[in-house]
């Protein structure tokens, strides 16, 4: 029986470790079924946290499919892989503040124009963010978000930023930081996100993958899996 190997990053609750470092997260779980049911018996998880490495993993066929892909990885558009005809996941982006920043809801660009906004490599920016003009600090480390998290609640940074603020929500949760910080939704359209698969994969799976995806997504649509991590 030929493996099926996902590749799987830290974007919690999304895709995660858990915690006897096994793989877990809405989106792994979501599409672990949608494989089950196309008939793809054994499913491997390898571990790379590198988004880029992910995407050159995808192009030289070394993985069979990745599940939090955008349409195209904006900073290698050479790479090649492919997404099926609707996304898995529309998430919305946002930013999250301290409790008592005066910042409420944002209508227009300039509103966030004198923050100070820490992400991570490779984090996607909105349309809104770009023309903001605000300053947007890449933060290294093993946790980025999380370490921008606690600098906000300290207040050494006003924002932190992700394409899909519902990690963010997950993260203050976890690092006991909740009741300190408020996210406000970016008002860009949602993103699409996607199961991408390396051209070896999608060759052999995608037009099952599609028809299993329909019949998961009607039977046990992703937001339930997405709520047993949230509740």
């Amino acid at each position: 029986i030929q493996v099926f190997t996902i590749a799987y990053n830290e974007v919690p609750p999304f895709s995660m470790s858990g915690s006897t470092g096994k793989p877990e997260g809405a989106a792994n779980d979501f599409l672990v079924d949608i494989l089950k049911d196309a008939g793809i018996p054994e499913v491997r998880f390898k571990h790379v946290q590198s988004l880029e490495r992910i995407y050159e993993m995808l192009d030289r066929n070394m993985i069979d499919a990745y599940t939090l892909a955008t349409e195209t990885y904006p900073l290698r558009p050479e790479l090649r892989y492919i997404v099926p005809g609707k996304p898995s996941i529309t998430p919305t982006a946002g930013l999250v503040v301290g409790k008592n920043s005066p910042l409420r809801k944002i209508s227009d660009p300039g509103d966030i124009s004198n923050l100070v906004i820490g992400t991570k490599t490779g984090m996607p920016l909105t349309a809104t963010l770009q023309k903001s003009g605000a300053k947007v600090e890449i933060i290294g480390g093993e946790n980025p978000l999380m370490d921008c998290l606690q600098l906000v609640a300290k207040g050494r940074l006003d924002a932190v930023y992700s394409v899909i603020y519902t990690e963010l929500e997950y993260m203050a949760g976890i690092l006991g930081l909740s009741s300190e910080l408020k996210t406000v939704p970016l008002p860009d359209p949602r993103l699409e996100i996607f199961t991408a698969f390396s051209p070896q994969a999608a060759e052999k799976y995608l037009s099952c993958y599609e028809a299993s995806f329909e019949k998961i997504n009607r039977q046990k649509p992703f937001d339930s899996y997405l709520k047993k991590y949230l509740t």
